[in-house]
């Protein structure tokens, strides 16, 4: 909850007035006045209120030679960076304006041969932009290496953007691409729009972290078209876990799954691990129906099932590809989530509509895809969700006790459950729709008990 003191207020003022601040100077009113894709307007070159280029500082741009000490002098100008078109530019650390110097990059576009990227080392790991306060990042593409612990676009550190823009954005190969921790606040006024991300291993943009208070408001957050898959070749989103042993129980109706944990040098799952079970351990794979709504940080699940049953067992990496943490007024138009273990993931986020989701699963052996809900809504979250598909994947819309959601239109092909609350105050009893293609009719209300 937000502080009603003085002291919240005058911090507040002070972050959003840094990020106008920033952003509408001399290069920031440049980027914000050009439409998204286009090139950064004005002569480049290192003189007084120019747009720079990387190659003004020694780049290369050839996607051999390590272009970092070129990238972290251009953004040192704190003008607007307009890399070349076609390049490619290898980073080796991250790139990081200095304090409360606004981050401000104009590419050319994502598609064809006019598209310049950032490409991490292989060895890479960090967050390849790591903005220090407001950030506009436009028509550009950002690469991982694909390794656990190489993030695009983020920060694990204390600090806010006033203002905060990404637009015609392509991210490809990382563990996240945009993962802004709890630490970070984004108070007022930030805005994702066209936005591709394809093979994450942990999640595609996750905004607010997972848990902890913000130390101020975050509210006003729009996005427009976002999307975030796994599909498409091994490019990520089935990371097994290591040591899984399974106790089967054939008289009675459970089996004990436990498992060591992450593999050697991998940090604990952001989201935790997602048991899956699969008839003949290729096809059908899907959580036990007493899988819960938390998000599973334990090594150790007791599974139920009839007496007689035999499953095979997998644990996996959950994977998550929107998580929104905390904001207040937060608006989306298009989200679609491809082949990971949650869709949509919100906590404690107030007021939200979103329009449209798209998501979807698919079997793959012996690792399957996590496979959990289309969108999970925690906390003491309210809002509406309009038109959704869901396909290939266990639930369409999982809520806890306090979330107070309303679920305009929903239609599933190969669903199992459609909509679970965790409370007694849901109404219809839809956790009886079972597999195949159904539709619920519009306008449905899930109800939850409110937020005490």
């Amino acid at each position: 909850m937000p502080r009603n003191d003085a002291q919240f207020n005058l911090e507040r003022r002070a972050l959003i007035a840094a990020g106008a601040t920033g952003l509408l100077g001399m290069a920031g009113a440049a980027a914000l006045s050009q439409p998204a894709g286009a090139a950064a307007p004005g002569k480049t070159g290192p003189g007084a209120g120019a747009d720079v280029r990387p190659e003004d500082f020694g780049a290369v741009g050839d996607g051999r030679h390590d272009d970092t000490s070129a990238w972290q002098a251009a953004i040192a100008t704190g003008r607007v960076v307009a890399p070349r078109p076609g390049a490619t530019y290898i980073i080796g650390a991250s790139l990081q304006p200095q304090a409360k110097q606004p981050l401000l990059i104009r590419g050319a576009g994502i598609h064809g041969n006019a598209a310049s990227t950032l490409k991490a080392a292989p060895g890479f790991r960090g967050y390849l932009l790591k903005p220090s306060g407001s950030y506009d990042i436009r028509g550009i593409r950002l690469a991982g290496n694909g390794r656990e612990g190489c993030h695009l676009i983020g920060s694990d550190e204390v600090g806010g953007a006033g203002f905060a823009i990404l637009d015609t954005v392509m991210l490809q190969s990382a563990d996240t691409f945009i993962n802004f921790g709890t630490a970070w606040e984004h108070p007022l006024g930030l805005s994702y729009d066209r936005i591709y991300g394809q093979h994450f291993r942990t999640a595609g943009i996750v905004v607010g972290g997972v848990e902890g208070a913000a130390r101020n408001g975050e509210s006003a957050w729009r996005f427009g078209l976002i999307v975030m898959t796994n599909g498409g070749g091994d490019g990520g989103g089935r990371v097994p876990a290591q040591g899984v042993e399974v106790r089967r129980n054939f008289a009675a109706g459970s089996d004990l799954v436990t498992w060591s944990g992450a593999g050697a040098g991998e940090a604990a799952p952001l989201f935790g691990w997602v048991v899956l079970r699969s008839k003949d351990g290729k096809t059908g794979w899907a959580v036990p129906p007493n899988w819960g709504d938390a998000l599973c940080r334990d090594t150790r699940f007791v599974a139920s099932k009839q007496p007689g049953e035999d499953w095979t067992y997998a644990v996996m990496r959950q994977t998550v590809g929107v998580c929104l943490h905390r904001g207040k007024a937060v608006a989306a138009g298009v989200i679609q989530a491809e082949y990971c273990g949650i869709g949509v993931l919100l906590i404690s986020v107030a007021g939200f509509d979103i329009q449209t989701i798209y998501s979807e699963s698919r079997d793959r052996a012996p690792n399957p895809f996590p496979n959990l809900a289309a969108v999970m809504v925690k906390g003491a979250s309210y809002g509406s969700i309009g038109a959704t598909w869901v396909e290939a994947i266990g639930y369409g819309v999982i809520t806890d006790e306090r979330a107070n959601v309303e679920v305009r239109a929903l239609h599933g092909n190969a669903l199992r459950w459609a909509l679970r609350a965790s409370t007694a105050a849901t109404d219809k009893g839809a956790n009886a729709m079972q597999t195949g293609s159904r539709g619920i009719p519009t306008p449905y209300r899930q109800l939850a008990r409110p937020p005490k």
